[in-house]
C-alpha cells in the first residue's frame, strides 16, 4: 500500500463518510473480521439472535407488518426458530407498491431515511426506504468481502459497469474529488463496448493499476478477450469482483488468464 493509500485509509475515507453521516464503518469491519471464520452453529446463532430483534422492531413499529403477523398467527416474541416464519405470506411488489406508507418504521423520521429502487431487470422498479443508520454496517460487509481479493480501503479500483444509475453524476468536479479521496474508483461505462471503447480501457487499466476491478461479468470479459487475443501484457490487479449477473465458465476462464488473478463470483441486491 503506498502512502496515499494509506492517508485515504486512515484520514480521509472515515473523515468523509463522517461527516456524510455515514459512521462506524471501522467498528462494524472489526465486528465482521472477527466472526466471519466463526463455527457454523455459532454463525447461526448471531444470525437468529438478530433477525428476532428486526422482526420484533418491524412488529413494535409498522401497522403494515403488526397486521400481517396478527393475520398469521405469527407471535414475534416467542419465535423458536425461523422456520416459524414460514406461516408469515411472502411478501410480494404488489404489497410494497400498496402499502409502503404503513411499512415505514414510526420511530424513524423521514430525514432518517433514504430512498433506494430495485434495478427493475424483472419488471416495473419498486421504490423503497432504508434508514441512513444501516450504511455504514452495509458499507463494512462490501469491504470485509472485497478484502479477500487483496485489496484493502484506499488503494485503487477499477469499475468496469454498464448500470448508468450508479455512475450519474460521477464526473462533475465535487464527486470526483470525494472519490480521489474515498472510494478511488476509475469508472469505464459498459452499457455498450466497441472496440475502441476497448483499446481505450486496456489502456486506462494499464495506466491506473487498480488493486481490484469490479465488474459486470460479460462486460470484463470482453475485455478480457481483447487483450488475449491481442497479445496485450503489464494489466495487473490482485483480483476482480464479478457480480450483477451470472459469471459463466468460460468468462471466469478468460479474465482470469487475461489479468492474472482469482475472480470472485458476488451476488448482492439494491435491497439490502
Amino acid at each position: 500500500m503506498d502512502l496515499y493509500a494509506k492517508f485515504v485509509k486512515k484520514i480521509s475515507y472515515p473523515l468523509i463518510n463522517w461527516r456524510d453521516g455515514i459512521r462506524g464503518i471501522y467498528k462494524h469491519l472489526d465486528f465482521f473480521e472477527n466472526t466471519q471464520y466463526l463455527p457454523l452453529d455459532e454463525l447461526e446463532r448471531i444470525q437468529f439472535l438478530r433477525l428476532k430483534k428486526i422482526i420484533a422492531h418491524a412488529y413494535e413499529n409498522t401497522t403494515f407488518y403488526k397486521k400481517r403477523f396478527d393475520n398469521a398467527g405469527f407471535n414475534p416474541y416467542g419465535m423458536s426458530s425461523p422456520e416459524e416464519l414460514e406461516s408469515v405470506p411472502i411478501l410480494t411488489k404488489e404489497d410494497i407498491r400498496e402499502n409502503l406508507p404503513e411499512m415505514l418504521a414510526q420511530n424513524f423520521s423521514q430525514k432518517e431515511l433514504h430512498s433506494s429502487e430495485t434495478g427493475g431487470t424483472t419488471g416495473v422498479k419498486i421504490v423503497f426506504y432504508r434508514d441512513n443508520y444501516c450504511l455504514a454496517p452495509k458499507a463494512a460487509a462490501t469491504i470485509r468481502c472485497e478484502r479477500w481479493t487483496g485489496w484493502d480501503i484506499g488503494e485503487r479500483v477499477g469499475l468496469v459497469w454498464p448500470a448508468r444509475q450508479d455512475y450519474v453524476g460521477a464526473y462533475t468536479i465535487k464527486a470526483k474529488i470525494k472519490n480521489d479521496l474515498t472510494e478511488r474508483y476509475i469508472t469505464l461505462p459498459a452499457a455498450v463496448l466497441s472496440e475502441s471503447d476497448i483499446h481505450d480501457y486496456c489502456q486506462q487499466l494499464k495506466k491506473y493499476k487498480p488493486t481490484k476491478i469490479r465488474c459486470f461479468p460479460y462486460s470484463l470479459y470482453l475485455v478480457a478477450r481483447y487483450i488475449l487475443e491481442n497479445s496485450i501484457t503489464g494489466i495487473c490487479t490482485k483480483g476482480v469482483i464479478a457480480t450483477g449477473e451470472p459469471l459463466y465458465d468460460h468468462q471466469r476462464e478468460a479474465i482470469e488468464k487475461a489479468f492474472n488473478c482469482r475472480v470472485f463470483d458476488s451476488y448482492g441486491s439494491r435491497e439490502t
